[in-house]
């Protein structure tokens, strides 16, 4: 799912780090259910999508 943003653009919209980015697309690091309402809003979709089994990317924004 493309947004056309960056790493460190979608850090910055959650006051995180851009490796805390990069380490949810790696699934290295889980979200929380408020981090995942954001993240969703920020690529257009709802919280909902995520809990689909067929998908297999999270989130991938542009790397730095």
């Amino acid at each position: 799912m493309e947004a056309g943003l960056t790493q460190a653009e979608v850090a910055r919209m959650l006051g995180r780090p851009q490796s805390f980015i990069s380490k949810v697309e790696t699934r290295e690091r889980r979200v929380d259910f408020l981090e995942l309402q954001v993240l969703a809003k920020i690529y257009g979709k709802s919280p909902s999508y995520y809990e689909d089994p067929s998908v297999t990317q999270l989130f991938t924004p542009e790397a730095d």
